[in-house]
């Protein structure tokens, strides 16, 4: 038979020292740059009507622009890719000694080109300018 004892419970660091709720999300947050494009929202509408796409923004705002997560997450599938294609740039050098970084970066740039207008990337024109310009700033 069990003894009438009760557990004490143990004191959390969240009992001792409570944090802001948003504590994770702002630290987790990343700062997108000022120089990353933002997306607008494309939309065809058809009518002999003028009409303008916007949408509802979580503000109660009506706008034709990306939201701030939508933002975030272009951002950081932007910085993903300068990343990955400057490992690949530096393999492509090291293979072809030969090829002069303009060169490379203009094959790479195509590339990557055809993977946007085959729909297998979701990249936008102004983001593939953004992410050149980013990985020519990791090779230096």
């Amino acid at each position: 038979m069990r003894s009438g004892r009760r557990f004490q419970s143990v004191p959390t660091l969240a009992d001792e020292a409570p944090f802001p709720a948003d504590l994770e999300q702002r630290v987790m947050k990343k700062t997108v740059p000022s120089d990353f494009p933002r997306r607008t929202l494309g939309a065809s509408l058809s009518g002999s009507i003028p009409k303008l796409a916007v949408r509802l923004m979580p503000d109660g705002t009506l706008s034709n622009m990306a939201t701030e997560a939508e933002h975030e997450q272009a951002y950081e599938n932007a910085e993903d890719l300068a990343q990955h294609l400057k490992n690949y740039v530096l393999r492509k050098h090291a293979e072809n000694p030969d090829w002069s970084r303009e060169f490379n970066l203009a094959r790479t740039r195509k590339g990557v080109e055809a993977k946007m207008r085959s729909g297998e990337w979701d990249l936008e024109e102004p983001e593939l300018d953004w992410v050149m310009k980013r990985l020519a700033e990791l090779l230096d």
